[in-house]
């Protein structure tokens, strides 16, 4: 079986389909607002982001991703929960076929119409291939997103 976003292999069972989707650190994520805690020791992120250092378009067979120039400075994440600098290397964008269907994780249990993901990886390791190794090697930002 491969995975997607149908009701026999969408996020809700890409750990039990494929084991490695399992852990605490896995999508989907299901966020509780009332769960949620204000960390005042949290230092603001700060996000810089030139368009000019978007490189191509590419279509993956799920999504489309769009690909940046990642050897410069001129798109990266850093401060708040991560630790070093964080380079920008593709966007992409989930969706389903209606609206309310589209988002990976949910809020209160609601699905959104889509979801952006914003992918960075940590450059201490050097390359984004090498930092996805490690499980501080990458920082995905997401981002729900409603038609209308």
């Amino acid at each position: 079986m491969s995975w997607g976003y149908g009701k026999d292999n969408g996020p809700t069972f890409w750990h039990k389909n494929f084991p490695v989707a399992n852990g605490e650190r896995q999508s989907p994520i299901a966020i509780q607002h009332k769960s949620a805690k204000f960390d005042p020791a949290l230092k603001s992120l700060n996000i810089t982001y030139d368009a000019s250092a978007a490189r191509k378009i590419v279509n993956n067979g799920h999504s489309f991703n769009v690909v940046f120039d990642d050897s410069g400075d001129k798109c990266v994440l850093k401060g708040g929960p991560v630790s070093g600098i964080y380079k920008l290397k593709q966007f992409h964008i989930h969706w389903g076929s209606c609206e309310g269907q589209g988002s990976e994780h949910t809020v209160d249990g609601v699905k959104y119409d889509a979801e952006l993901h914003l992918v960075h990886w940590n450059t201490k390791y050097g390359t984004f291939e090498e930092a996805v190794k490690h499980p501080d090697g990458l920082a995905v930002v997401g981002v729900f997103l409603k038609v209308g």
